[in-house]
């Protein structure tokens, strides 16, 4: 395989895992404001379940993205040999 191509689909990896990121979070926090505008007695427990569940999706995107990272590094590291 070309490197040139792997990198690029890592580098394509790493903007995919940008944006389902950035989706993820932003369902949580319309699923939470729904919810508080519902139930505005409820607004302390919706928002630290939201904390915790945004910290998780970001956590998770950013390993992702490391991943791709090592990838494209170890594509490149490849292709100069």
């Amino acid at each position: 395989m070309d490197s040139g191509i792997g990198v690029f689909g890592a580098c394509l990896s790493i903007a995919l895992v940008a944006l389902s990121g950035a989706y993820g979070l932003s369902a949580v926090g319309k699923a939470a404001m729904e919810g508080t505008a519902r139930q505005p007695e409820s607004a302390e427990d919706l928002r630290g379940t939201m904390l915790t569940v945004s910290g998780l999706i970001e956590g998770l995107a950013l390993i992702c993205a490391l991943i791709c990272a090592g990838l494209a590094a170890y594509l490149l590291g490849a292709g100069a040999k």
